[in-house]
């Protein structure tokens, strides 16, 4: 253990990357199973799967490597919680800078750049505690701005013996969330009655669409107010008037704006780039209008450019 501690205080950069290429190798493990990584097969396959995963997982851990950099840079020692904030503030920032490196690196064809690549923020672990309900005061960052608080005011606890810090982080942890509560504890608006229907990736087209009438068929006459169908589920494609039946038996219909409506989704293959859609539909399943998709996925909606480079290289 002394000896890792010493090499992390002679390399700190290197350490800080090996760190992030596992972290976030991790955190985006799941695009290695989208369509784009079953284009090639044999060493070809592997060549273009090994490629991506090394462009994608450097990406991201550039992060930890510049959190490092910078926290040197501007002598932030961890000596007092003064520091603390300014860490915080610092790793913010660069889990910003890391989303939208990742758009840069993925863009392509249908792409956006921005801050919208958050695979591995560290505020996703606190999603499904009560904490989340910080976020809505602000949002996703700062979720991650109170789990880096936390974790390294523990290590300063069970390193120092220092417990005020960690006790300040926790009490402003949870005075955030119970706030984030009371404020947006009643929702505004009408209540709306929502089914959203989805199954396995696995799962046959075909059978998804029987499976999607089965489950509408076991609801309340006149109970929803808005279906969600799967992802691209050719609802109406197979059968529409057994499809029709099923929506129309458990939409209401009191002709209000955003009442009666089926959702789904369609790829626009007239589109050069095979543009998504989001359509909206009555329950006769007529598309009474769509949406293009703002935030496709690279690898899964769209190939990115490095992506188109490997792909051609491995032939």
């Amino acid at each position: 253990m002394d000896k890792l501690t010493k090499y992390a205080r002679r390399h700190p950069y290197r350490v800080a990357f090996l760190v992030g290429l596992i972290y976030y190798g991790y955190a985006i493990s799941w695009m290695f199973g989208l369509r784009t990584s079953q284009l090639a097969a044999g060493l070809s396959g592997y060549y273009v799967a090994t490629s991506a995963a090394i462009i994608m997982m450097a990406s991201f851990a550039i992060g930890p490597v510049v959190f490092i950099w910078l926290a040197h840079k501007i002598k932030l020692k961890f000596k007092s919680a003064s520091d603390l904030i300014w860490l915080t503030m610092v790793w913010v920032s660069i889990e910003y800078f890391r989303a939208v490196l990742f758009s840069i690196v993925s863009f392509g064809p249908g792409g956006k750049l921005g801050p919208f690549w958050v695979f591995g923020n560290l505020g996703l672990w606190l999603i499904h505690t009560p904490l989340v309900y910080a976020s809505r005061i602000g949002g996703l960052y700062l979720l991650s701005g109170l789990m880096f608080s936390l974790i390294v005011s523990l290590i300063w606890l069970i390193k120092k013996g220092h417990w005020l810090p960690f006790g300040i982080t926790c009490l402003l942890a949870a005075g955030l969330s119970v706030t984030g509560w009371i404020v947006y504890r009643v929702p505004s608006g009408p209540n709306r009655q929502v089914a959203a229907l989805q199954f396995a990736p696995e799962t046959d087209p075909n059978q998804s669409i029987i499976k999607s009438r089965d489950l509408l068929n076991n609801l309340n006459q006149s109970s929803l107010d808005l279906i969600v169908l799967p992802e691209y589920s050719r609802f109406w494609e197979t059968d529409p008037d057994l499809d029709s039946q099923a929506v129309d038996r458990v939409l209401k219909s009191n002709n209000q704006p955003i009442t009666g409506l089926v959702i789904d989704s369609v790829q626009d293959k007239s589109s050069p780039v095979g543009l998504n859609l989001i359509t909206f539909h009555d329950s006769s399943g007529r598309r009474m209008f769509d949406q293009g998709k703002w935030f496709i996925v690279p690898g899964g909606e769209f190939i990115p450019y490095l992506y188109q480079v490997i792909l051609v290289s491995a032939g």
